[in-house]
């Protein structure tokens, strides 16, 4: 069946209750997965800036920087941020109630470098209780210069913490107000098409417009008939009978 622009707009008007209520189902869907189903997640972060301390020291700082993110990534770097956030004062401190192990750690720890330019790179820990990924930036702060020296490749050079990790209560995902919103704009899509679909499956004859329109068939007249003529006609039949 063709439809118009002007029937789109019509066949809406008519069906704006079934677009109110989908939108409505959508957008409450889509809050309630993102409060309480979708695991929350939390960030911290420290950022690491690498100095020369062998001023003779001839190296490309660009290869020192991807040197050093790549050991911070590295099992034997992870294995010293384990024993040292895993002994029992750290876990009460921090108030971890189970132990965060290497695998885990390497799971949630992700290192960038902010500027190409610069010695600095980013180290950012994503988890889902705020405490773990705190604890883990803390304990790097604590102790990656002491690491990073176990290493000879390192040699002449040290690291400076510029920006200290952060407790952050507030996730940083999911963002409840977004999907939500984006549920609401999904919803309003689906009911149109749910409409459009439900249209053309429609195959009833509502008016004689659908005659001409959808079957090509001439118009010679239209017979409307309402209470008041069948009446009328139905008296008239009586009255001739007596």
């Amino acid at each position: 069946m063709e439809l118009t622009l002007n029937k789109l707009i019509d066949l809406m008007l008519k069906k704006i209750w079934l677009i109110v209520l989908i939108v409505i189902i959508s957008g409450i869907s889509a809050f309630a997965i993102s409060s309480f189903v979708i695991q929350s997640k939390y960030s911290s972060s420290t950022t690491v800036m690498i100095i020369k301390t062998d001023t003779e020291l001839p190296t490309n700082i660009t290869q020192l920087k991807a040197d050093y993110m790549e050991f911070t990534r590295s099992d034997v770097f992870l294995a010293n941020v384990d024993e040292n956030l895993n002994t029992e004062e750290n876990l009460e401190q921090y108030g971890l109630r189970e132990a965060v192990h290497v695998n885990r750690i390497k799971e949630y720890l992700s290192v960038n470098q902010n500027n190409t330019n610069s010695s600095a790179f980013d180290i950012v820990v994503v988890a889902e209780d705020p405490n773990i990924a705190y604890s883990i930036c803390r304990e790097i702060e604590k102790s990656a210069s002491q690491i990073y020296k176990k290493s000879t490749k390192f040699r002449g050079t040290d690291i400076e913490i510029i920006n200290e990790a952060k407790y952050n209560a507030i996730p940083i995902s999911p963002n409840v107000t977004l999907n939500t919103v984006v549920g609401v704009f999904l919803g309003i899509v689906l009911s149109f098409l749910v409409i459009i679909v439900l249209h053309m499956i429609d195959n009833s004859v509502k008016d004689e417009s659908d005659l001409v329109d959808n079957y090509n068939l001439p118009l010679l007249g239209v017979v409307y008939t309402n209470t008041s003529a069948d009446e009328l006609m139905e008296n008239g039949d009586n009255n001739g009978k007596n």
